[in-house]
Order: structure tokens, then sequence, then C-alpha cells
């Protein structure tokens, strides 16, 4: 890559990540903190690998070079700490970089990331993560069908005051949660697999319901947070959520 032009990384559509000048930026709060250059080096080989596991001796012979041979995991998990610290600092608060046990680490597909070569200040070459086309895809398939299954109730409420919404989907008995879970019939998992989907416990509340439509071929779900069973009355409110 010519030496004028200079790559920068956008993490979940916020975080503003510059190799060259060792910063972070908040591009919503304009929040800004430096890092260390090893910190830098170990999150750039992250997003370069984006959903792949990145072992500790791959991040650390790229992150320290020559004198990898005598630097320790301790320094290394030091590293990564401080890494996390620094995104907490600038108001981050999701897990962007993911431990794997006894593997390494990785920055999951759940977190976007956007890539530009910038020269002169004008971007030159943008670049998407082939994951985003993929998920913008199966957001969009996701939400026309809660949209398509919410208005297919709304009208069939209105002419006999009933509803068939709860005969696509079947109810998950879980103790101890303030709302209801449901979950697509034709959805491919076990009894104990769907309970681990559908336990969403920081969207339950004032009884809400959701309705979780998962395949067992795809990862992303989408979720329907309802105040009561759509169809049964025209009082009824629902929104639609993309989770991975």
């Amino acid at each position: 890559m010519p030496s004028d032009i200079e790559s920068r990384y956008v993490l979940d559509g916020i975080y503003d990540f510059n190799p060259s000048s060792l910063t972070i930026i908040n591009n919503e709060t304009n929040e800004l903190v430096k890092i260390h250059n090893t910190s830098a080096r170990c999150l750039l080989l992250l997003i370069e690998k984006h959903t792949a596991i990145v072992t500790q001796k791959q991040l650390i012979h790229y992150a320290w070079g020559e004198k990898s041979n005598t630097v320790t995991h301790n320094a290394l998990y030091q590293c990564i700490l401080n890494l996390r610290k620094n995104f907490v600092q600038i108001g981050c608060t999701k897990n962007i970089i993911t431990t794997v046990p006894r593997k390494g680490l990785m920055i999951s597909e759940e977190i976007m990331i956007t890539r530009s070569d910038v020269s002169d200040g004008k971007v030159v070459i943008p670049k998407v993560s082939p994951l985003t086309y993929k998920k913008l895809s199966i957001i969009l398939i996701l939400m026309c069908l809660g949209l398509a299954i919410m208005s297919t109730g709304f009208f069939r409420g209105e002419k006999n005051n009933s509803t068939d919404f709860r005969n696509l989907y079947t109810e998950v008995k879980i103790d101890n949660i303030d709302c209801k879970y449901f979950i697509n019939n034709d959805n491919g998992f076990d009894e104990k697999k769907s309970k681990l989907l559908v336990q969403y416990n920081d969207l339950c509340k004032d009884n809400k319901i959701l309705f979780v439509t998962a395949y067992s071929e795809m990862k992303s779900k989408s979720v329907l947070v309802c105040d009561g069973i759509p169809g049964e009355s025209r009082n009824k409110k629902c929104m639609s959520l993309y989770l991975p």
C-alpha cells in the first residue's frame, strides 16, 4: 500500500480506529482515546481476521515482532485488558473483543467493521466487510417476515376478533422471568436449544411478549417485542428487532 494512503476502520458503526495515530474515536460523542502501539497492532490483527479466532501466539508475534520471543502471555493479557478499557473509556458498552477459551481471541461477526483507505483527507477505496452484506440481507428477510406475520394477525383480528398468530409459534417455558417467550414452530431446534435462544432478559419488562423467529441454518434471528398478542386487539403494539 502506498505510504500516502491511510487505512481506518469503523467498528459497530460508531468507533473509528486509526492505526496510524493510535486513536479510537466515538463518532457519536467525539470522545477520543490514545492507545499503546502494541494494543493497536493487536486490534489491527483481530480486525484483519474478523470472525476468525486469532491465537495468542499469532497476536504476540504480530504485535511485538522481533521481541515476541521474550514476551509472556501475561503481557498479552494486559495488552488486551488495556484495549478493552480503552473502549469503555469512550462509552462502548459492547464486548468488542471476545475470548474463546483455550483457543484465542476474536471479533465476532455481530460487530460490523467497515474500512476506508484515505489519501489527503478523501476516501479513495471504501471497503465493507463481506459479512455486512450477508447480515443486511438477513435483517431484511427477517424484518419482512415479522411484518408479514404481524399484518396477517392484525387483519384477521379486525375481521373476527381472533387470530391464529400463536399457531405459528410455540411458547417456551422458562422459570423466573417477567415475560412470555414464543419461538417459530419451524425453527429446527430442540427444546434445550430453543430455551437458550429466547432468553433476552434485558427486553423482559412490563410483562412483554417476545416472538423469536430463528432457523437452525441461520445464526441471526428477529424478535418481535409486543405488549400483547398481535391481532387480538387493535391497540396492541410491537417493536421489531434484529439480533445476532
